[in-house]
């Protein structure tokens, strides 16, 4: 499931950086454990990835069928930002 430590936002364009990533209309925020109002890191994302991850925002089990949801030519694609998001612990086991 998405990590409680996770916000996506739009990109508002209010920074270099984020203007700088202008084509990504969504950021991905990891916030800081002991502050949430602020975040330990950020990263630009596409309407792809943060359509992936709106799946997982209630816990789910990983398997054929959810990546049956996804486009036949996306699932490649998202078994791999599934398993690269696993890694930066955006999305974690549910308990």
């Amino acid at each position: 499931m998405l990590n409680k430590r996770v916000e996506i936002n739009d990109n508002e364009h209010d920074d270099p950086e984020s203007v700088h990533y202008k084509n990504r209309p969504y950021e991905l925020l990891y916030l800081n454990k002991k502050d949430s109002d602020t975040y330990d890191w950020r990263k630009f994302i596409s309407e792809e990835d943060a359509t992936i991850l709106d799946k997982f925002e209630r816990p789910r089990k990983m398997s054929k069928k959810l990546l049956k949801e996804f486009k036949e030519s996306d699932i490649d694609n998202a078994a791999d930002k599934i398993s690269e998001w696993i890694c930066q612990k955006v999305l974690v086991e549910a308990k």
